[in-house]
């Protein structure tokens, strides 16, 4: 019987434990290092001479199958 208590109150523990919020991941450690909060984005010098990398397409997913 306190066996089964000990384990039921551990397993309590760690799924609070799990539920709690992460401090720092890397992911959002590299959107912080790319654009610090304070610093205002701004378009490359030679930004014109890279826009025929970029194509236009047609998304065609049917998204009626979604609620509103």
């Amino acid at each position: 019987m306190k066996k089964t208590s000990l384990a039921l109150i551990l397993a309590g523990l760690f799924t609070l434990g799990a539920c709690s919020e992460q401090s720092n991941t890397n992911a959002n450690n590299d959107v912080v290092k790319q654009m610090p909060q304070d610093k205002t984005p701004t378009l490359l010098a030679d930004f014109n001479q890279r826009l025929d990398i970029y194509r236009e397409v047609t998304l065609t997913t049917d998204l009626s199958s979604f609620s509103k």
